[in-house]
């Protein structure tokens, strides 16, 4: 029984299985670098409790659900963990938009009661009859500065990012097929090369066979003279 073998030529590259477990170390990274802004930076002691918490969670615990399933091809575990990280991407970028849209209505909000500020403390605008906004002077004495913004932004929007690409590539590893291989050399041949081989060979067969021919002609011959 003869043995097939398929030769291959192509550049070995990444499984998504590989790509998930170093995003889910991105995400990590991003998630301890905006913990560790708002607690040293930001400097809000009387929320440590509740930022180490979400850090643990979301931070810690969600990446390495991630990275232990692609590591080990656990399917429920990685379906858990898609369905989780997506929810929590969809969190942060709520959040992003809500913060834009509140520091945006903030600022309007100071610059309409500068006036007012002058004989109280608070101020009452009326945006719609389903909106009004109370704001005191120092709401608009602690306005977070341009680097702040554009911290808080940097810091969620890579957050968001990873967190909805690490999710995708869960479900992608959930719904793919494997195929085994196995390298035979260090260094893939060359397809061409393989194929002249392969002819050289062919080449050489075929001249022992001639040969092998002509000698058997040549001894029926002298054993079976023709007169």
């Amino acid at each position: 029984m003869e043995t097939n073998f398929v030769i291959v030529d192509g550049i070995v590259t990444k499984s998504s299985s590989d790509s998930l477990m170093q995003w889910s170390k991105f995400l990590f990274a991003f998630q301890l670098a905006y913990f560790l802004y708002r607690v040293f930076y930001l400097n809000i002691a009387h929320h440590w409790v509740s930022n180490v918490f979400m850090f643990v969670l979301c931070g810690m615990y969600i990446p390495l659900c991630g990275y232990e399933g692609a590591r080990r091809t656990k399917h429920r575990l990685l379906k858990t963990f898609s369905t989780v990280q997506t929810i929590f991407s969809c969190m942060v970028i709520f959040n992003i938009i809500s913060y834009a849209i509140n520091l945006t209505l903030l600022e309007d909000a100071c610059e309409q009661c500068m006036g007012e500020f002058q004989y109280s403390d608070e101020c009452e605008l009326a945006y719609s009859d389903a909106l009004n906004i109370t704001i005191g002077v120092k709401d608009c004495k602690t306005l977070p500065s341009i680097t702040q913004i554009a911290a808080y932004s940097f810091f969620m929007s890579c957050i968001a990012i990873s967190g909805c690409w690490t999710a995708l590539l869960a479900r992608r590893v959930v719904s793919e097929k494997h195929v085994e291989a196995v390298l035979v050399e260090n260094n893939v041949p060359d397809i061409e090369q393989v194929v002249q081989v392969v002819q050289i060979i062919r080449e050489e067969r075929q001249e022992s066979e001639s040969i092998v021919e002509e000698e058997c002609e040549e001894v029926d011959e002298k054993d079976y003279p023709v007169y």
